[in-house]
């Protein structure tokens, strides 16, 4: 007896741990959360692009506003509120600096108005 008489003889093993169905369904999953994802992603997109949209809206109706009061005040000389209204305006659009000129056109109108020293703390935080 040689080497013939040594081999082992192996069987296939049919006990897989993943069998063909539970590939399937195991890629069923996969694939059903991705479309889920994506899903969801578009709806988030479509809401952040809707929030971006309205945000640009009420920029551009600050603007708008802010154009006026300053027509305004070109023609019809001082007025301590529309400078404080000016004031807000630029606090809102982010002009720091052109919110502090206006404050301050208040301030010398009116260095009593306690408003002003409201939006001047709130400016400089």
């Amino acid at each position: 007896m040689g080497k013939d008489s040594q081999k082992k003889v192996f069987s296939p093993n049919i006990s897989r741990f993943i069998t063909e169905e539970g590939k399937n369904l195991a890629f069923s999953m996969v694939a059903t959360m991705l479309v889920i994802g994506i899903f969801v992603q578009g709806l988030s997109l479509t809401h952040n692009l809707s929030k971006q949209e309205d945000a640009s809206n009420r920029q551009k109706e600050i603007s708008a506003e802010l154009d006026f009061w300053k027509e305004f005040i070109g023609k019809n000389g001082d007025y301590r509120d529309v400078y404080y209204r000016m004031a807000e305006l630029e606090y809102k659009l982010g002009n720091i600096n052109e919110a502090r000129l206006n404050l301050a056109k208040v301030e010398e109108l009116d260095p009593n108005f306690k408003d002003a020293d409201v939006l001047g703390v709130k400016i400089e935080e």
